[in-house]
């Protein structure tokens, strides 16, 4: 599911995207609208979408399709989940990290396409999570699912909500428009049909500035290291085939006001072809996401920036040696630094506290091999802009996984997993661009009844980008 709606996402967006994609003066608003929110919402039609509809769908097609006894639950497994403890899944990872929080995004768009605005609609997936839980599963309700299924349900949901009316703004009314917001935004799209803009947010939800990149990559150079206490596996390879869409709303040092929830906000998605290549039958996917919950803007035009709560959602794959995945709410913040008129250096920092798991391998199938527990996550990405050039970013993340509450147990039950990279941008000609980008990663895991085991990943590869925005994200 995931590749299909990221492949259908950069198509749509690459085409309706203009290049000028700097906040343009917009249209005088009639009286009493509010700049936040639209005029008119339903609660009812929000419940009726989220909650009922979208998980009846994910049931009725479950029961039909799947074997086994997980979808045929009744009143005695109904009432199982208010009797009897909730427990963590045994769902592949993928399905838990991924599949989990795209259906959360499904019930948070539903209401959001009904004028309900960022936490109410928070509200709304939370309860469709804990309505399928309850009702669309036969197993017993997992705590797991109840965190990442709202929670990064409602980040991808709004990422998404926007990039749809994005696309509205863009395109004259017609068929293309409304395929563009179903494709992007399923639920939101569907609403349309139904009340056309009846519900639909004035265009102030997207005045931020606006930049968008979408890349093609092919790895010149890759290894991977694998050490127990009484083994070592190294493997090279090279010429994974990775498709990438990296956005980012609201520019530090931009003309423009935080007023809303994801108002800044970072996307960065991809998925890998390995083994064969793009028509290999494996693939993995990496989706990056935060964005400010409340902030403000400091500083002015040039030199400022945004600083406040955020929340963010990791699934991030270092090839195919290992995973990890993260919800989680901390301090962030994005800052300039004018340096001249085209030249300007960033600061995107964050860190915070949440829930989160690290899995070695990756598999698409299967019962579960990995280990929930408490995550903190540290993330520093800088750049150095030179306007209508390049750019060269380097970053660092890191999260720590303690699967135990006890602190005299965490020394043996824990993992640290570091990302970091470095990458430079060339700007060829119009929007246009070639990339060199360098990444490593490591992992180290302890746990009970197990080596402590060591693993380590780093490529090289080669990319062409195209971009909306030619000054790279430099607020001016």
């Amino acid at each position: 599911m995931s590749l299909r709606w990221f492949a259908l996402s950069a198509l749509l967006l690459a085409a309706l995207v203009p290049s000028a994609t700097r906040a343009q003066s917009l249209p005088a608003q009639p009286s009493g609208l509010s700049l936040l929110e639209p005029e008119e919402k339903s609660w009812g039609y929000a419940l009726l979408a989220g909650p009922l509809g979208v998980n009846l769908i994910f049931h009725l097609v479950a029961r039909t399709t799947v074997s086994g006894w997980e979808y045929g639950s009744n009143f005695e497994t109904i009432g199982n989940a208010f009797t009897k403890p909730w427990v963590w899944d045994e769902d592949a990872f993928s399905t838990n990290q991924l599949g989990h929080p795209y259906q959360g995004s499904l019930s948070f768009s539903a209401a959001r396409g009904y004028g309900l605005d960022f936490w109410e609609s928070f509200l709304v997936a939370a309860l469709a999570s804990t309505v399928w839980e309850v009702a669309g599963e036969s197993t017993r309700p997992s705590v797991n699912d109840a965190i990442t299924t709202p929670v990064g349900g409602a980040f991808l949901g709004e990422i998404l909500f926007r990039y749809a009316n994005r696309a509205l703004d863009a395109l004259e009314p017609g068929f293309w428009r409304e395929a563009s917001a179903i494709g992007l935004a399923p639920t939101y799209g569907l609403s349309r049909l139904l009340f056309d803009d009846r519900f639909r947010p004035p265009s102030e939800l997207n005045a931020q500035p606006f930049a968008l990149e979408l890349s093609a990559s092919f790895d010149s150079k890759g290894n991977s290291i694998e050490s127990r206490a009484d083994e070592r596996v190294e493997k090279n390879g090279f010429g994974d085939f990775t498709l990438r869409l990296r956005s980012m709303n609201g520019f530090p040092g931009g003309d423009w006001t935080f007023r809303r929830p994801f108002d800044y906000a970072l996307l960065d998605a991809s998925v890998t072809f390995i083994e064969g290549g793009a028509l290999g039958a494996k693939f993995l996917p990496s989706l990056g996401m935060r964005g400010m919950l409340l902030g403000s803007t400091v500083g002015g035009v040039g030199t400022g920036g945004i600083l406040g709560l955020m929340g963010a959602f990791d699934f991030q794959s270092a090839g195919s040696a290992f995973q990890v995945s993260s919800t989680s709410l901390g301090f962030g913040n994005a800052l300039q630094l004018k340096l001249d008129d085209n030249l300007a250096a960033q600061w995107h920092g964050y860190g915070g506290l949440g829930f989160g798991t690290g899995a070695q391998g990756f598999v698409h199938e299967g019962k579960r091999e990995y280990r929930f527990g408490g995550v903190g996550v540290a993330l520093l990405d800088m750049a150095l802009i030179w306007a209508e050039r390049g750019v060269l970013r380097v970053g660092v993340r890191q999260y720590g996984i303690i699967d135990s509450w006890e602190p005299r147990r965490a020394e043996d039950r824990h993992e640290l997993i570091t990302f970091s990279h470095a990458e430079l941008i060339v700007r060829i000609y119009g929007n246009h661009s070639v990339g060199l980008e360098a990444d490593k990663a490591w992992r180290k895991a302890a746990y009970p009844n197990t080596d402590a085991r060591y693993y380590q990943y780093d490529k090289v590869f080669l990319s062409y980008i195209y971009v909306t925005d030619t000054a790279f994200g430099m607020g001016r």
